[in-house]
């Protein structure tokens, strides 16, 4: 991503923070997170579907949003999600509610029936951003 473009981000965050305050904040990244729970639940398949398919499918999706996402069977049943890359991680840096907006999109769009927990974190200092994802 470019300077530039990353600056942007930034200043945009933190004008919408000054315009909105905080709670205001909180709530613009709300609808974005219902904006993509919605798109996702579209694109995904439903939950009678295996979740295999299903985290391969977020995968798919997640790789088109630029994450370079893959699915690494932990054992039977049960998933990683890495992501490795990360196109809003200067703006999650600044705004550490989009990351938060992140683990409830995984959790809506896969189905009530998934756990999802991040296991690393990139803005932990960890070289990419995974989850553990099983069924509850």
């Amino acid at each position: 991503m470019s300077t530039r473009i990353t600056s942007l981000t930034a200043s945009l965050i933190d004008a919408a923070r000054q315009a909105v305050g905080e709670a205001g904040l909180r709530k613009m990244i709300a609808v974005r997170t219902k904006n993509q729970i919605a798109s996702y639940q579209k694109t995904l398949p439903a939950p009678t579907v295996s979740l295999r398919r299903r985290v391969e499918a977020l995968a798919t999706v997640r790789t088109r949003e630029g994450y370079m996402a893959e699915v690494v069977t932990e054992k039977r049943g049960q998933y990683l999600l890495i992501e490795h890359h990360c196109p809003i991680c200067d703006a999650a840096a600044s705004c550490l509610g989009l990351c938060a907006g992140e683990l409830e999109l995984f959790r809506a769009a896969l189905g009530k029936d998934v756990l999802v927990e991040r296991i690393a974190h990139l803005l932990s200092g960890e070289e990419r951003c995974v989850y553990r994802i099983s069924r509850g």
